[in-house]
């Protein structure tokens, strides 16, 4: 009889282990699935992104800006969306790595696509819009970097579109681009961030973030007036 119980027990145990295995399987692809058609959509998104700026660029009508401006700020949205579906994501695979790094490297790509469209579309249509580009080591033991995550985050909620932040894990190998952007701005330290076109290695503080995004702005408003 008690071997009997013994038995039930190890079966039941046993059946509750492979259906959290099954569980977990189904939601790691459920999370892969939604990611894959986010940056499917982004890519579709980009080329229209690409053909609006080709066409722009041809006639060299200030006209047109606002609709491609528009739209280029509705995809940054989805962007941003993407990435914290896959910070998400990084966190809790254990399963399918391959896929989520094909999928980082796919992120990664559209960020850059995007910074380097915006900067062409500053060129033409004269935006008052600073970019940020944020790199970070995705490491456990950098705790400056998750510091400046949250100053960028506080300082993007207060100039909304104006501020455009794009961020990278340094130390993501998978893509080479990546690489050669740290080369281009010197980055050899975590954190470090470009804004514009200067870049500065280490932390910086909530006062020295402030003070270069306004110098980057046409326009002095809000905050850069005080």
């Amino acid at each position: 009889m008690l071997k009997r119980r013994y038995l039930i027990a190890m079966i039941i145990t046993l059946a509750f282990f492979l259906v959290g295995i099954f569980i977990g399987s189904l939601l790691t692809d459920t999370r892969i699935k939604s990611v894959e058609e986010s940056s499917s959509n982004q890519r579709m998104d980009f080329e229209s992104l690409q053909t609006q700026y080709l066409f722009l660029s041809f006639l060299n009508q200030q006209g047109n800006c606002k609709a491609v401006e528009e739209t280029l700020n509705k995809n940054i949205l989805n962007l941003i969306t993407t990435q914290e579906r896959l910070e998400n994501y990084e966190k809790q695979a254990k399963s399918n790595y391959n896929d989520f790094i094909n999928l980082k490297r796919s992120y990664s790509l559209a960020e850059i696509k995007y910074w380097l469209l915006l900067k062409n579309t500053q060129n033409i249509c004269d935006r008052d819009v600073v970019t940020v580009l944020y790199f970070y080591d995705s490491d456990a033991n950098c705790p400056k970097c998750r510091t400046q995550g949250f100053i960028l985050s506080y300082l993007k909620k207060i100039f909304n579109e104006r501020l455009l932040i794009f961020s990278f894990d340094g130390e993501f190998k998978d893509e080479p681009i990546i690489e050669i952007i740290k080369k281009s701005y010197n980055i050899t330290t975590y954190p470090s961030i470009v804004i514009n076109d200067d870049s500065f290695s280490g932390l910086q503080t909530n006062d020295d973030v402030l003070k270069e995004i306004c110098k980057g702005m046409q326009e002095k408003t809000g905050v850069c007036l005080t």
